[in-house]
């Protein structure tokens, strides 16, 4: 498939030959796989709508695509691909966002995937390879120090939660101050959407640096790891 061909399958949003299943970002024009991209479909009105999942039908045939960014929403909308002002368009994908995020912790736990609790996190971090661990920000400072250094040292990523409510609401329980997902689908979405998230303006999900960002004296003092790029503070003072 020549260059011209590709082009004008990725702006008419089609899948390319080949089993391929990119996408372009209407705000950016950068191409990438579709999951890791927004879709968005207009409702009876007109208006935009977010749908990470990229199921729900619209009356936008095939639907218009951006990254997971509050700034490619804001050029698509600037662009008049989405409808609406960039800020609401920004709350709503973070809304719609956090939705699925938390209703795939539920689903990693019905699946059997999820090690809830201090004690079964402590039991499944040396005998189960792991995909993200989840620690509930008002967690004690020894929990949230034990686990942001565990998962540091052995590069598993690591995503804070607003509340520990939260965490347990999605888990079924009043409170979980730490949870696990082990490899499997459900971590792969975690991981991604939860980085994602953590890029937008009132999010309750934050994700830690990566392995090999300097942190030591974050993780000591607070028991809590800045976002990459950003400074220790929380992002309601950012």
């Amino acid at each position: 498939m020549n260059l011209a061909t590709r082009t004008k399958n990725h702006r008419r949003g089609r899948r390319a030959p080949g089993g391929t299943n990119e996408r372009t970002c209407v705000g950016t024009g950068q191409v990438r796989d579709r999951g890791e991209l927004i879709r968005w479909f207009a409702d009876g009105d007109g208006a935009s709508w977010p749908d990470w999942t990229g199921r729900t039908s619209g009356r936008v045939a095939g639907g218009v695509y951006t990254l997971q960014t509050p700034a490619a929403i804001r050029a698509a909308a600037e662009r008049r691909r989405l409808h609406g002002s960039g800020d609401d368009l920004i709350t709503r994908a973070r809304v719609a966002g956090e939705k699925e995020w938390f209703a795939r912790v539920g689903l990693a736990n019905r699946a059997g995937v999820a090690a809830v609790g201090q004690k079964a996190s402590r039991v499944t971090f040396p005998r189960s390879p792991v995909a993200v661990t989840l620690v509930a920000e008002d967690a004690g400072e020894t929990t949230k120090s034990r686990f942001a250094t565990n998962s540091l040292r052995k590069g598993v990523p690591l995503l804070y939660i607003s509340s520990g409510e939260l965490l347990g609401s999605a888990l079924g329980r009043t409170y979980v101050s730490v949870a696990l997902v082990t490899q499997s689908a459900f971590g792969g979405d975690l991981v991604r959407w939860g980085r994602a998230l953590s890029e937008f303006p009132g999010s309750c999900v934050t994700a830690a640096p990566e392995k090999g960002v300097d942190a030591p004296e974050m993780i000591e003092s607070t028991g809590k790891t800045p976002r990459p790029g950003a400074a220790a503070t929380s992002k309601a003072t950012a």
